[in-house]
């Protein structure tokens, strides 16, 4: 009786899926996110069953529970980038218990009897760019060993590069240092250098952290053309599932620009799972983010390099080393008018914003 209950539950959701899928042929329908998480909550109650289960029907039970697991780790895929690079909007988290019901079903469904269920929830995060943004949120000593443990590619493969940056650039904010910023240039310079085009939006968020021009140093021969890379991103965000997905959701800055050279330029702003971790350092607050967000021009920020741009024609453009580089205005409303313009840097899985545009007086 109580699989049956289950099975139709099971059902239900898949439908609403399959409902909130269709809904998606209108570019303008914000994606309806209830049917893959509520197929998850039963998962949960599912396994609560076993105990449960008549011994004649252990068999049944578990042939049930097994023919759930792919559906489970999709949607778990599903939700690791999904929650990490936006949330509903800026004011607006996502419920405590969102995140923590997708990875309590996964543990459930994936732990072997011999392991630890930490352990394997952060295996499986190790092997996506969103996951590794977890380990941020993380205590840092937990951040530090799985980081570290994301091996050197042995291959020119796309996806274990861009990984193996990602961590490396998360252990550099963690006070660990594996690989010389140049080294990792190098590694994704070769990946642009073989195809430009039709690369993963992360590939081109590594090449816009990597090679961003500093006005400090002088700039390198041969590198990325980032306006180029823009351009590919944001085709690339479109094509892919993330332009659909994430559609009428606030996309979230994954790193600022600060003053600092090398990697420790890149500044986090994530807020950790749960409070009283030690976890890694970040020069940004939550009040520093409300106050980049809502514009306000007194603001300043110690931690931050301001970029010196131009406002033309209802666009934003930094301005570095004779190189006009369009980026997106956190708030539309601050580009009405032209004129030189300062700005502080945020990226997002979509690419550059300029957050908190301060418009240079005397200048015309």
């Amino acid at each position: 009786m109580r699989l049956t209950i289950a099975c139709s539950a099971i059902q239900a959701f898949e439908d609403e899926e399959k409902a909130a899928e269709d809904e998606l042929a209108n570019p303008k329908t914000r994606y309806n996110n209830r049917g893959r998480f509520g197929f998850l909550q039963v998962c949960k109650e599912v396994d609560d069953l076993g105990s449960l289960i008549n011994p004649k029907s252990q068999q049944k039970y578990l042939d049930f529970v097994n023919d759930l697991r792919s559906g489970v780790e999709k949607k778990y895929d599903f939700f690791e980038w999904y929650l990490t690079f936006s949330k509903p909007s800026f004011k607006e988290e996502e419920p405590d218990y969102f995140r923590r019901d997708v990875e309590d079903c996964y543990k459930r469904y994936f732990t072997q009897q011999t392991q630890n269920e930490e352990n394997t929830l952060n295996e499986k995060k190790k092997k996506s760019f969103g996951g590794l943004f977890h380990f941020l949120k993380s205590d840092i000593s937990v951040c530090k060993e799985n980081l570290s443990a994301i091996e050197k590619p042995q291959s020119e493969n796309e996806t274990q590069i861009v990984l193996y940056v990602l961590a490396n650039i998360l252990l550099s904010l963690s006070g660990e240092s594996r690989e010389k910023t140049e080294t990792l240039q190098a590694r994704l310079q070769k990946l642009w250098v073989s195809e430009e085009r039709h690369r993963s939006p992360e590939f081109y968020l590594l090449i816009l952290l990597l090679f961003w021009p500093d006005e400090a140093q002088k700039a390198k021969p041969n590198t990325p053309d980032l306006e180029k890379c823009i351009q590919y991103m944001s085709q690339s965000y479109e094509n892919e599932t993330y332009g659909k997905y994430l559609h009428g959701r606030y996309l979230v800055p994954l790193f600022f620009l600060g003053k600092d050279k090398d990697l420790q330029r890149l500044v986090h702003a994530l807020k950790p799972h749960k409070k009283g971790l030690q976890k890694v350092h970040s020069k940004l607050n939550q009040t520093d983010l409300e106050l980049l967000a809502e514009g306000d021009e007194s603001v300043e920020l110690e931690c931050l390099q301001r970029i010196n741009g131009k406002v033309e024609d209802n666009k934003v453009f930094a301005v570095v080393e004779g190189q006009q580089i369009q980026v997106t205005p956190h708030d539309r409303a601050t580009v009405c008018k032209q004129g030189q313009v300062s700005f502080y840097l945020g990226f997002n899985i979509r690419g550059p914003v300029a957050y908190n545009i301060r418009f240079i007086k005397n200048c015309k």
